[in-house]
């Protein structure tokens, strides 16, 4: 059984025998890359209706969330997030992803991606504890899986941006996975891929930040899902995304 590396070797080899090299950045060296709302930037372009069809989405999602028949489980004040069981009924999202992932396929993976999960959530005010994402953690995903994060809310300071660690000069600490093949699949680095205070503080010791991505609806996070990061709880009012999950594949996927 190949490694996902040797795999991925091998969809990049069949995509340049049928594409032009056209790559900017190097997979591996991926950490966190993100745009707000029609932001220029090298390795994609938004479409033109971007907003339009963000504001569409982001309608349809609230009204999926007011509707307890369309969750997972119902909102009863001890849920950190809600999550939306059906999206895939919603044309915004085939079109915004049909626009954006085949240029990240050229600029970034230099292969075919597969599309492998879509999630709607929305971050909720709440006096609930920290748990699971909302504590500092790495995904612990192969080094080939990528996750792309969209606001579907305008995110502020006090509405649970996403955050993680940053350097001026060093950038942003990744942790190394343990799954590197299918059939290689051994415990985390750290227990449960929790990232523990005493590390928090060795970081905080080297010079790295806690950075809060902040933006309008449309904000866009595109990022390897093995730095280290977390959740917020909002302070006020809530917050919604949409989170795609891409990885290489030898086939070519609409």
């Amino acid at each position: 059984m190949l490694s996902y590396e040797k795999y991925y070797k091998l969809c990049r080899e069949k995509y340049n025998q049928e594409n032009d090299n056209k790559q900017k950045l190097s997979l591996y060296d991926l950490t966190m890359n993100y745009y707000h709302p029609n932001q220029d930037n090298e390795y994609f372009t938004f479409p033109d209706n971007y907003l339009d069809l963000i504001d569409s989405l982001s309608k349809k999602i609230d009204t999926k969330i007011k509707d307890p028949s369309q969750l997972y489980s119902d909102h009863n004040g001890n849920n950190l997030a809600i999550q939306v069981k059906n999206i895939y009924d919603l044309p915004e999202i085939n079109e915004i992803t049909n626009h954006i992932l085949p240029q990240i396929e050229q600029s970034v993976f230099n292969s075919h991606i597969l599309l492998s999960g879509i999630h709607a959530y929305r971050n909720v005010k709440t006096e609930v504890d920290r748990k699971s994402s909302w504590l500092w953690h790495y995904d612990n995903n192969p080094k080939e899986a990528v996750k792309i994060l969209i606001y579907l809310t305008d995110v502020e300071e006090d509405t649970g941006p996403f955050e993680m660690l940053k350097h001026d000069e060093l950038g942003t600490p990744k942790v190394p996975t343990s799954r590197t093949g299918y059939q290689h699949w051994s415990p985390p680095v750290l227990p449960e891929s929790r990232v523990p205070a005493y590390i928090m503080e060795e970081y905080e010791q080297m010079g790295y930040k806690k950075h809060k991505i902040t933006g309008p609806k449309g904000t866009l996070l595109f990022f390897d899902n093995n730095i280290i990061h977390r959740a917020n709880i909002p302070d006020r009012l809530y917050r919604d995304v949409i989170i795609l999950n891409i990885r290489p594949t030898l086939e070519k996927f609409r």
